[in-house]
């Protein structure tokens, strides 16, 4: 797969109601997630509802990782192998249940010292990003492109 689009079933069809000085955009559908996953883009889960998985008690997080990658699956009829941290926030304690609710790798903008399938480095990429742009963002993070062990 060349792409993954990571979704929030829990606001399906919804808006970004996390980020309150942005402007809204809207989410994409059932139909929207049925359809991308048809066409070859891989889905992963980015939790249930955008929440700050570092700050959340072991129920929430329960939830967010294992009960997102479930209504997912269940959504597309196929495995939800990925999963994408909210605000790009991880420790310790969100890595363990993300591995815990069996997802095979995660991505974070910053792991800091967290390294592995778990704790992979991601960049930011949005709507004004355009292909030079995506070009320049590829050429300037090497190291968001080296091989990691167990992926």
């Amino acid at each position: 797969c060349g792409a993954t689009l990571f979704v929030l079933p829990g606001r399906l069809g919804g808006h970004n109601a996390w980020d309150p000085r942005g402007p809204r955009k809207p989410l994409l559908s059932a139909d929207g997630i049925r359809h991308a996953a048809a066409e070859g883009v891989e889905i992963g889960s980015h939790g249930l509802t955008h929440t700050d998985l570092t700050r959340a008690d072991d129920d929430v997080l329960a939830a967010e990782a294992g009960t997102s990658r479930a209504l997912l699956e269940e959504l597309t009829g196929a495995p939800v192998d990925g999963f994408c941290y909210p605000y790009g926030a991880v420790d310790a304690r969100v890595l363990a249940a993300v591995r815990e609710a069996g997802y095979r790798y995660a991505c974070a903008v910053a792991p800091g010292p967290l390294t592995g399938p778990y704790a992979l480095p991601r960049l930011h990429i949005g709507q004004r990003d355009t292909a030079w742009r995506l070009h320049l963002k590829h050429r300037l993070h090497p190291l968001r492109r080296r091989p990691v062990k167990g992926v």
